[in-house]
């Protein structure tokens, strides 16, 4: 019996407000020749003064490259790649702190590494298992896919960037030479002598 090839995943986190977690289908944009991310709608839900839990179902097919950011500190992002296997788990194939194994997803998402060349001989692809289970996604039901992908921090040469005010290029807007001057608030009021109380 063939497998399914879409599975429907469930993500919690818990996090700070400010962590902004996210799950999104990571893909290969043949124009710009750089990743693209298609981001899933998550639930953001706040816990106490600054906590959060994020909350997201998605479908993903197998071969498919998901990345997850569950939180960050200080020093850190708790981001990584996942891959979709047949059996319905997604295995985490790198962290993106870890370069090295961030270009192999790269080259992966491009197609030109394999699912083994992501594996490092660690596990094989058809028989990979993991804690992160997902299920047959119903077919009676409509897929939950990401929203369009987009560009990983495509900017366009500064050449065509243009300025909202003007509508030049923003090489040869002018600059107002203007300087900000401050000025003081007393934080009391003084309070008045003697002679002026009479």
């Amino acid at each position: 019996m063939k497998s399914p090839c879409i599975f429907r995943f469930e993500f919690r986190t818990q996090c700070e407000r400010k962590d902004r977690p996210f799950v999104a289908r990571v893909t290969w944009d043949t124009e710009t020749k750089s990743l693209a991310r298609g981001f899933y709608a998550i639930q953001i839900t706040p816990v106490g003064r600054f906590g959060a839990v994020g909350e997201c179902t998605f479908d993903a097919a197998v071969g498919d490259i998901v990345e997850v950011k569950r939180g960050e500190t200080k020093d850190r992002e708790y981001r990584g790649f996942y891959l979709v296997v047949p059996k319905g788990y997604l295995i985490l194939v790198a962290i993106a702190d870890e370069v090295d194994d961030a270009l192999k997803v790269v080259q992966y998402v491009a197609g030109q590494a394999s699912p083994q060349d992501l594996a490092k001989g660690h596990w094989r692809f058809e028989s990979a298992a993991s804690s992160w289970k997902g299920r047959t996604a119903p077919v009676d039901q409509p897929r939950m896919e990401p929203h369009p992908p987009r560009p990983v921090a495509q900017l366009p040469p500064i050449e065509k960037r243009q300025t909202k005010v003007t509508g030049e290029p923003a090489s040869s807007a002018p600059r107002s030479s203007t300087t900000r001057s401050f000025t003081r608030v007393r934080r009391h009021t003084p309070q008045p002598s003697k002679d002026e109380k009479e």
